[in-house]
């Protein structure tokens, strides 16, 4: 997931970007990172959190320690992962894959907040305590409010209030923005937003939409010709509608609405930019930057329209876009983030296996490694203003990794999360941890 953070003049965020730079400097020499722990299990892409690394299976939450994988609390055998629900039911229900991408825990300090299929009592959304003290504990859980049958992505949250876009009946049933509050989860309030059905008969979007938080409002892009804008206590602040390109989107092969395709990408959530809001509407194609700094939202710049794209992430004033992701041929392209004009581009390496990530001003890239007989996992790190490697890749052990990076041109195997500490690398049957070397 892209993530930017706004804070009030260019010479705060120049030394706050700065700051996580130089936690991170040692993300720009991959050679010498080392194996802390592995450990064979499904994993969906991990998020941490209070010194866990949790994820999500298609019936549960789970979690290890960030710092061994070792399971999070006392008392439980080594192979228990399971942090919620812990019942009979949900136990026969865990371990199944997910579509890797797709299914993510959102993370606040020592608060877990994901949207899962309890055992068969359909789907909540659950805010876990995950700090030493609470080991896990269920603040609250809630199913869709009256009136929905589904939550259409996961939630956004922090220590106030969780934002989640919810679904109506068939599929055309209209999507709300229902927003909990953090503490107890009640529904302080929840707005209409529009059908997820664009314009050319597709919902491009379905089960993938996520709300932003930033500057004091809540921004969701209904991917079906309108972003949104609400404040903390529900009232609208602006909504800006745009138009589809004369020849639609180009789209992976397949049936983008019933998930059967090569590489379904995660949707990128709104994004906070130096000079506004970007967006890589998934109806329309390509990305638009938004001035939404004072009255009605106007368009600053777009590009690609019509293509598919990802948001990398934000650094240096520069947006930093992934193209053929959903091919698993990745290219790398920098934009100005004032004006859209490319000031770099880039590729990690000829295959790639997995996402790219952006943290401390690296760009990280899993690739397949063809040198040698068999495809080998290989973690590149490029550097984000300049798009070029920061030297030789992270080569991973086939003992290690095993698979990972066979089969890359039909589904994304590899998702990576990054830490202060740690890279944790996690695949359809394997999740592992590297940092650098001891001091």
């Amino acid at each position: 997931m892209a993530v930017a953070l706004l804070v009030g003049g260019a010479t705060k965020l120049a030394a706050a970007e700065q700051a996580v730079q130089d936690r991170l400097a040692w993300l720009r020499r991959p050679a010498a990172w080392q194996l802390r722990w592995t450990r064979p299990i499904v994993a969906s892409p991990p998020a941490v959190a209070a010194g866990l690394v949790a994820w999500l299976d298609d019936a549960a939450v789970h979690g290890v320690r960030a710092e061994d994988g070792l399971p999070a609390w006392r008392r439980v055998p080594p192979q228990d992962t399971l942090l919620f629900p812990r019942s009979t039911v949900s136990r026969l229900g865990a371990g199944r894959p997910v579509q890797l991408g797709l299914s993510t825990v959102t993370t606040c300090g020592h608060l877990v907040y994901a949207v899962i299929e309890a055992g068969g009592l359909g789907p909540l959304v659950v805010c876990l305590d995950c700090s030493d003290t609470a080991e896990g504990r269920l603040l609250w859980s809630t199913p869709p409010p009256t009136g929905c049958v589904g939550f259409d992505g996961p939630p956004a949250a922090d220590h106030e209030v969780c934002a989640i876009v919810t679904r109506g009946a068939g599929d055309r049933g209209p999507l709300e923005l229902v927003v909990h509050d953090a503490r107890d989860g009640v529904v302080i309030w929840r707005r209409p937003l529009a059908t997820g059905m664009a314009r050319d008969g597709v919902d491009h979007a379905r089960g993938r939409r996520q709300a932003t938080l930033v500057d004091g409002q809540i921004v969701i892009a209904d991917h079906a010709g309108s972003i949104w804008a609400f404040d903390r206590s529900g009232r609208s602040a602006w909504r800006y509608e745009y138009d589809l390109p004369a020849r639609g989107v180009k789209r992976p092969s397949g049936d983008a609405v019933s998930g059967d395709v090569g590489w379904l990408l995660p949707v990128e959530p709104v994004v906070a930019a130096p000079h506004g809001l970007v967006i890589a509407a998934q109806d329309r194609g390509g990305v638009l930057a938004l001035d939404a700094a004072a009255g009605p939202p106007r368009l600053r710049w777009e590009v690609a329209v019509g293509e598919r794209l990802r948001i990398v992430g934000v650094a240096d004033g520069r947006v930093v876009l992934e193209r053929g992701a959903d091919a698993g041929q990745a290219t790398l392209v920098s934009h100005d983030a004032a004006d859209g004009r490319v000031v770099a581009s880039g590729t990690a390496g000829p295959l790639a296996v997995g996402l790219a990530v952006m943290a401390g001003g690296v760009i990280l890239q899993p690739i397949a490694d063809n040198g040698a007989k068999q495809p080998r996992l290989a973690i590149a790190a490029i550097d984000a203003a300049t798009l070029q490697r920061c030297g030789p890749p992270c080569q991973i052990s086939s003992a290690v990794a095993g698979d990972m990076a066979a089969g890359a041109a039909s589904s994304p195997a590899v998702s990576l999360t990054v830490s202060p500490a740690a890279v944790f690398v996690a695949g359809v049957d394997q999740l592992f941890s590297l940092g650098p070397p001891a001091p």
